[in-house]
C-alpha cells in the first residue's frame, strides 16, 4: 500500500469498498469485513468477507482464520460455476451497477 502514489491509494480503497457494497446488496450481511495483509506474498489483495448474525459466537467478532481449518477449506466450499456461479453473477451486477 506504501508504495502506491495517493491517486492509486484512493482508487484501492474505493474498489474494495465497492465490491463491499456489491456484496452487502446481494448478500444482506451483519457487517463486510476488510482485511488487507502482505506479509506472506508480496502484492496488495485484500480479503472482503461478509460476516452474519448466523455464524456461531465465539466466531462471530473475530477474524474468520479462526474458523476450523477443515471448515474454512473443505471441498464443499470451493468454488464452482454450478454450485456458486449465480451468486457471482449477482454480485458483479450489483458492483456494474455501482460503478455507473
Amino acid at each position: 500500500m506504501n508504495e502506491l502514489s495517493m491517486e492509486e491509494r484512493l482508487q484501492y480503497l474505493i474498489d474494495m469498498s465497492l465490491i463491499g457494497d456489491a456484496v452487502i446488496t446481494v448478500c444482506k450481511p451483519l457487517r463486510i469485513n476488510y482485511s488487507t495483509l502482505m506479509n506472506l506474498d508480496h502484492y496488495l489483495h485484500t480479503h472482503i468477507e461478509a460476516r452474519y448474525e448466523s455464524e456461531p459466537e465465539e466466531y462471530r467478532s473475530r477474524p474468520t482464520y479462526f474458523y476450523p481449518r477443515e471448515q474454512r477449506f473443505g471441498d464443499e466450499y470451493e468454488y464452482c460455476a454450478e454450485k456458486y456461479g449465480e451468486l457471482k453473477y449477482k454480485i458483479t451486477k450489483a458492483l456494474k451497477d455501482l460503478m455507473q
